[in-house]
């Protein structure tokens, strides 16, 4: 990977952690390691091997697949909690509208 992909992985890791509440220590306890290993994780300055990588993704709730391209396939609880408090007939509402986006976005190209 590049230095640009890997800081782009970085921004979407911090996303994801951001939107589940955590702070990089939080990550890094859940992980096992320092605090300062875990932000060069993220700020793309070290790379984590592939166990770390497979268990960042699993606490962050989200795949490998958006870590590493940025998919547009985001984890239905981190857009849960982004979302706040909203009733399951609203947040189905909310995925067909990014569907309608996503579909949209595919026939542009």
């Amino acid at each position: 990977m590049t230095l640009d992909e890997l800081k782009a992985m970085g921004e979407r890791m911090k996303k994801c952690r951001k939107a589940l509440g955590y702070t990089q220590e939080d990550i890094a306890k859940m992980l096992g390691i320092q605090p300062n290993s875990y932000t060069r994780i993220e700020t793309a300055v070290n790379n984590p091997s592939l166990m770390t990588f497979i268990s960042i993704a699993t606490i962050l709730n989200t795949s490998l697949d958006y870590l590493v391209y940025g998919s547009d396939s985001v984890n239905a609880e981190i857009l849960k909690k982004v979302l706040g408090d909203i009733s399951e007939e609203d947040f189905l509402r909310v995925i067909e509208v990014c569907a309608k986006l996503a579909s949209t976005k595919k026939n542009v190209k």
